[in-house]
């Protein structure tokens, strides 16, 4: 019942999303140099913090974030390519 919201390079890509078991998957072209990733706790769902976890792939490298958020806080991820 954990509600997020993602914003790339200050563009929504996902906007009050609940998160689920299942996977969301979305594919996003980062631009050449800084990229930013924010993702925003929108409540706290039945069992605080807001918990999600993202994987960021390239090529065929993951890399697993998991954000523990409190009520309206930002995790922010830098990428420079």
């Amino acid at each position: 019942g954990d509600i997020i919201s993602l914003v790339v390079n200050d563009k929504y890509v996902l906007k009050n999303f609940t998160t689920k078991r299942k996977r969301k998957k979305i594919k996003y072209k980062l631009k050449k140099g800084e990229n930013i990733i924010e993702i925003t706790a929108e409540n706290l769902g039945s069992t605080p913090p807001n918990t999600s976890r993202i994987e960021i792939v390239e090529s065929k490298i993951k890399y697993p974030i998991i954000t523990q958020l409190e009520l309206n806080k930002t995790a922010i991820i830098k990428i420079v390519k």
